[in-house]
């Protein structure tokens, strides 16, 4: 890099790190071209980073908020680190840090390495660009409860299950391609009728 480069961080890239913080990148590129990269991250109290390490040095530096951070193996050190205060954390110790308290945490990471490189402890995978795949995140919002899904699935499809019931004719063919809205004791009920009756006419 020959010239002077300006960032304006309202112009950055936001690269999602789940439901809790988002990370914008300021130095650094996909190519390599500099020595160090460095980044803000932003996150909502209750977020707790996933230990991982680099093979290179880190520096974080807190900008607003507060967080405790430690070295897996030394969580009874634990830090805490306020506003304009830093920690440097030496290549391949496994670290992590959390969000203090109800204020969001805003921290500037320098990576000492011209690419991203991180190894999550639990396997997470990482995309061509060092950031966390979604399919190794670990903060993605939790599934809802089956019991829930079930009893809005029912709700929903009330009206469209009156309107089988008050139509043998529909709510035989609905049997016959089990249609999910209509209860399978219905659809038994309806089979023994038609066996103490015959089979239905044709039509």
């Amino acid at each position: 890099m020959s010239e002077a480069k300006i960032v304006k961080l309202a112009e950055t890239e936001v690269v999602s790190f789940g439901p809790l913080a988002h990370y914008q990148p300021i130095i650094g590129d996909d190519e390599g071209t500099t020595p160090v990269r460095t980044g803000i991250q932003t996150s909502q109290p209750g977020y707790v980073a996933p230990v991982h390490s680099h093979p290179y040095l880190e520096i974080l530096h807190i900008l607003d908020g507060t967080a405790e951070a430690w070295l897996e193996g030394r969580e009874e050190e634990k830090v805490v680190l306020g506003k304009g205060d830093t920690i440097a954390l030496p290549p391949g110790a496994p670290h992590s840090f959390r969000v203090v308290g109800d204020v969001p945490l805003r921290l500037l990471g320098t990576h000492v390495s011209p690419t991203r490189i991180v190894n999550y402890r639990d396997g997470g995978s990482t995309d061509g660009r060092g950031y966390r795949s979604s399919k190794g995140a670990s903060t993605a919002p939790p599934s809802l409860p089956r019991t829930g899904l079930r009893r809005r699935s029912r709700r929903s499809n009330n009206g469209y299950s009156d309107r089988l019931r008050s139509r043998p004719g529909l709510r035989r063919l609905a049997c016959q391609l089990r249609v999910p809205a209509l209860p399978a004791q219905s659809c038994l009920l309806a089979k023994a009728r038609r066996g103490r009756r015959g089979p239905p006419p044709m039509t």
